[in-house]
């Protein structure tokens, strides 16, 4: 993982596009955006927060998240697996998860339905997917 100053700085860019543009999605070893293929929430990795405590205390959230799922993030560093973290506002609530980046649509179907997902995200088109 990053260092500590580094980390915030990174996390308090997901809050913001989070707010600003209602979703962010970053590769959590490069944190680079993913631009082409489809995203894939994994089962069990959702956390929901009310849109006004996540604007009062996104960091915080966004940070213990990370911390709490570490295990499983640096299990996946560097494989085909390599997770990111994703957020999306839905009505009055904000999402978290780990995702993972399919290039391709039946693989990226095929995981949605693996990991029990109701949809899965078309960066292409950007618009959800329903499964």
């Amino acid at each position: 993982m990053m260092h500590r100053t580094a980390l915030a700085d990174r996390i308090t860019e997901v809050k913001a596009s989070t707010l600003t543009f209602g979703g962010h999605s970053v590769n959590l070893w490069t944190w680079e955006r993913p631009v082409t293929g489809y995203m894939v929430s994994l089962k069990a990795s959702e956390q929901v927060v009310p849109l006004e405590t996540f604007r009062r205390l996104g960091q915080s959230i966004l940070t213990a998240y990370i911390h709490r799922h570490r295990e499983v993030i640096d299990a996946n560093v560097g494989t085909a697996r390599e997770l990111h973290l994703g957020t999306w506002v839905d009505g009055g609530d904000v999402y978290i998860d780990l995702s993972v980046n399919v290039l391709d649509r039946p693989s990226a179907e095929a995981l949605a339905r693996e990991e029990h997902q109701k949809t899965y995200y078309d960066l292409y088109i950007g618009k959800s997917i329903n499964v």
